[in-house]
């Protein structure tokens, strides 16, 4: 199938119903699409391109410390007395927690804002569990966990 614009076809072989004209409106449907995806993604790369220049002279972030160079991390279980929402049967479940432990020292390359971050960090855990199974055998349906901090801050 060819394009077709106005009456001219730009490549052989369109399709034509009843004898009549081309059917052009999926081909020019189809260009204008491509028009306007080609365009924006130009212009969100321009943009993009300039926030990143721009943040680079500001702030190196190749140099930043991520949050995980300010802790220790470690897998933790710990029980919590959850209801199934379908057979009503409360139970302890073993919660599987993260926790994030503020490291003794700072690592070297850190600079004024990283220190600033190390300086207001705390130790504190993050609840990985977000559904589990009824040990109800009757039931057996997985529900989500409610009723528990999914971060907690500890001392």
């Amino acid at each position: 199938m060819g394009l077709c614009r106005g009456g001219l076809v730009f490549f052989s072989g369109t399709a034509r119903v009843g004898g009549g004209e081309p059917i052009c409106s999926r081909a020019i449907s189809f260009t204008t699409l491509l028009a306007r995806n080609a365009r924006g993604f130009f212009f969100g790369m321009v943009i993009r391109l300039a926030n990143a220049r721009g943040a680079a002279r500001v702030y190196d972030s190749d140099m930043a410390l991520d949050e995980r160079d300010l802790y220790d991390e470690r897998e933790s279980k710990k029980p919590a007395r959850l209801t199934c929402p379908h057979c009503r049967q409360a139970e302890d479940y073993e919660l599987s927690w993260l926790v994030r432990t503020k490291k003794r020292q700072l690592p070297p390359r850190a600079d004024e804002r990283d220190r600033a971050k190390f300086a207001k960090a705390r130790n504190y855990m993050v609840r990985r569990d977000d559904l589990v199974m009824c040990k109800n055998i009757r039931c057996r349906k997985r529900f989500e966990v409610t009723g528990v901090q999914s971060v907690a801050f500890t001392e």
